[in-house]
């Protein structure tokens, strides 16, 4: 074959540049057109991804939680190898975020990101993506498809060379499998990058899910915290009890609730930011030492009794209970205390009047059996003194032994008005006329150096009470008063009607509501101390020296005020004297003025007969002699059941039952009205020494019973015979 001609090499290589450049802006085009593609693609996503960051910080922005948002975009930004700057700028201009891991290159591009809500703008979020990695692989494929277009187009000339001079087909097909092979190379390029961008995506959703999961976790925890926080403060600030919350480093008060400042008199800005010390509040620091103690060993206190002090210089005693707590990462202690002042006041009346009440009754057991012995020397002393006849040489002897015999009944008298056993017959008496009336002999009672002022009120004051009862009472008090005024003084009585509310046994945690008449007895001697006035109404209690008081004086009229349904209360300071005041109930019933007693009655008696019953033969035996010397029959019984016997063995015969109330198996009173089922109209007399027996008996005081206390002396008990069988 002859070689081509010069013409015809020309334009062989002319078509081959053409053809050259067509390929090479063919392999350009064809690579533009995927760098678009994946571009526009990665854009896509990493658009979709920025909304999602949007979302998720949305409610972060809200909040203000700029700290978890700058966290969340620096994580997210290192995690990124295609971001290179991350600038957040919030609506007032402050930049939240400013990250960079590289310069930008000529392959980064920015994306903008404006979060809004509700028509707000919240943050613009700049990035700089980089794109560099995916650039580099377009460019080697650019490159290979280039260097593959200028190979092909040598190949092709070659052939095409070859074909002019052999065939003209086979490089066009050595072409187009070539074209194919890069075809199949891009398609690969392609899967592997939109598999890339498949996993970012998956692991973008998985992030998201998860902080979603986390958001919503801590929004639950959130309302649950504001629940309980509101719930504290609703209980903290209206709670009864006191509670108040320091800083356990230096004690300063933070908080304290209304009851804390009701309870001591301080206003809320006086509490917070002071100590427990600054303020006064503890009345023994050693109790404000065991507490912190407790709390250091223990990490609680509970119930620890403690006495503080109010703003105004009271004290209160209290129950305090006490806790560690953690207050924005501050240890603090919770302390709660329990107001139990009125508690222990009334535990104390509680213990006084228990006291009094075991006192009371060793008393009376005392008085019953003293008086029985009395009963037997004043009797045995009466028949002796008859037996030596007028003008004996011991007759004086006996006299002494009858009046210490008195003195010492006057004794269990005492007892038993201490003890609210004492036989008592009360009768409506207008106070004021028994002060004027006491007030007579009074003047002599306490002496000269003393005046004696009575300021009574004209309102009509009726009270029930016994008359004897009312002057123990007055005279003890001024004995007491007298006793207080060593060099004289003033003594003030005064009467007025009051009326005890429900505001004023709250205020002196005494008393039962109505109208009562206040009796205040005033002097202005040396007063007592505290101690002292919690002791005044304890029995045997005194100040006075040794031999100078039997410290039952006031006792005593403690008891009669009890006897009478009344309160007594005392008030003194030392230096400054003292007031008792004596509430007795009032009755507005009219009464007749009492009858004059009745005059002393013959002693001796008709010849009547007798049934004795005591139990005790010392008392027995000298009242049968008595009896017998004057006249009277007398049946003898040992006991209740022996006095039914005789009774029954003698009723036609017997006139009159004088029966001991307590004697073995069947009492005095059980015995009468058995007797009684058989003679209704028998009269009988009860005798006692401890008249709180008489109680509940029927028919005391209705003319056919009498009662005689124990000791009683002949002539009043014959006295008593004779008044019945009238």
């Amino acid at each position: 074959m002859s070689p081509i001609p010069f013409k015809y090499k020309r334009a062989f290589v002319s078509f081959m540049a053409i053809l050259m450049f067509f390929l090479i802006f063919t392999d350009v085009l064809i690579v533009s057109n995927q760098r678009r593609q994946m571009l526009s693609e990665l854009k896509k996503q990493w658009q979709s991804e920025l909304d999602l960051i949007g979302i998720s910080i949305t409610e972060a922005l809200l909040k203000h939680e700029y700290a978890n948002i700058e966290n969340f975009l620096f994580q997210w930004a290192e995690k990124s190898d295609d971001v290179l700057e991350v600038k957040a700028v919030a609506s007032n201009n402050f930049i939240l975020v400013q990250y960079r891991s590289a310069k930008p290159s000529l392959h980064s591009f920015v994306q903008e990101k404006q979060v809004r809500y509700g028509g707000m703008d919240l943050l613009a979020l700049n990035v700089v993506r980089d794109f560099t990695p995916e650039e580099k692989i377009l460019s080697g494929l650019q490159r290979q498809l280039i260097g593959g277009s200028v190979v092909l187009i040598m190949i092709l000339g070659a052939a095409l060379w070859f074909s002019l001079r052999t065939m003209a087909l086979k490089p066009l097909e050595k072409e187009i499998a070539v074209r194919r092979q890069a075809e199949e190379m891009l398609r690969k390029v392609k899967d592997e990058l939109e598999i890339k961008v498949q996993e970012r995506t998956r692991e973008m959703n998985d992030i998201n899910k998860t902080l979603l999961l986390e958001i919503e976790e801590r929004k639950r925890g959130e309302e649950a915290l504001i629940k309980s926080e509101e719930k504290f403060s609703k209980a903290f600030r209206s709670g009864p009890t006191l509670m108040a919350i320091s800083i356990l480093k230096d004690g300063r008060f933070i908080d304290a609730n209304n009851s804390f400042l009701n309870a001591f008199g301080y206003e809320k800005e006086e509490v917070l930011g002071h100590t427990s010390l600054e303020l006064g509040i503890w009345d023994k620091y050693s109790d404000r030492n065991k507490m912190l103690q407790q709390l250091k060993e223990q990490g609680i206190v509970q119930n620890l009794e403690a006495v503080l002090c109010k703003k105004n210089g009271e004290v209160i005693t209290a129950l305090l209970s006490a806790e560690m707590i953690d207050i924005e990462n501050e240890p603090c202690i919770i302390v709660v205390a329990l107001d139990i002042t009125d508690r222990k006041k009334l535990e104390a009346q509680l213990l006084h009047a228990q006291k009094m009440e075991a006192v009371g009754q060793l008393a009376g057991g005392v008085a019953h059996d003293f008086n029985n012995i009395l009963s037997a020397i004043m009797n045995y002393s009466y028949l002796l003194k008859k037996g030596m006849g007028e003008g004996s040489s011991q007759s004086d002897v006996v006299d002494k032994i009858i009046q210490l015999s008195d003195n010492a009944a006057k004794i269990t008298r005492e007892l038993l008005t201490f003890s609210r056993r004492q036989y008592i017959k009360p009768v409506p008496l207008r106070l004021n006329n028994e002060i004027q009336r006491i007030n007579s002999f009074l003047k002599n009672f306490i002496g000269e150096d003393i005046k004696i002022e009575t300021i009574l009120t004209e309102e009509d004051l009726t009270i029930i009470a016994d008359r004897g009862q009312i002057e123990q009472i007055m005279m003890n008090l001024a004995a007491n008063a007298r006793d207080a005024m060593p060099d004289g003084g003033v003594l003030t009585i005064e009467t007025e009607l009051v009326e005890l509310n429900d505001s004023f046994i709250t205020i002196h945690g005494f008393g039962r509501p109505g109208m009562y008449t206040l009796l205040s007895v005033t002097d202005t001697g040396t007063g007592m101390d505290e101690e002292t006035r919690q002791k005044i109404f304890e029995p045997f209690f005194t100040t006075k020296e040794m031999g100078k008081g039997t410290g039952l004086g006031l006792a005593i009229v403690y008891g009669i005020v009890q006897q009478h349904n009344g309160y007594i209360n005392v008030y003194s300071q030392p230096g400054k004297g003292t007031t008792f005041r004596i509430y007795l109930p009032t009755i507005k019933d009219e009464f007749d003025p009492e009858e004059e007693e009745a005059t002393f009655l013959q002693l001796k008696g008709r010849g009547e007969t007798i049934l004795l019953a005591e139990d005790e033969p010392t008392v027995r035996e000298p009242i049968k002699k008595i009896l017998e010397e004057f006249d009277y029959r007398v049946i003898e019984a040992v006991d209740g059941e022996d006095a039914v016997k005789n009774f029954m063995i003698h009723k036609d015969k017997i006139d009159l039952l004088v029966f001991d109330v307590v004697m073995p198996g069947m009492s005095g009173h059980k015995a009468i009205e058995e007797i009684r089922k058989v003679m209704p109209g028998i009269k009988a007399i009860l005798t006692s020494g401890y008249a709180g027996e008489k109680i509940n008996i029927p028919g005391i005081e209705d003319g056919g019973t009498m009662f005689v206390a124990k000791p009683v002396s002949p002539e009043h008990l014959l006295s008593k015979i004779r008044e019945i069988l009238k």
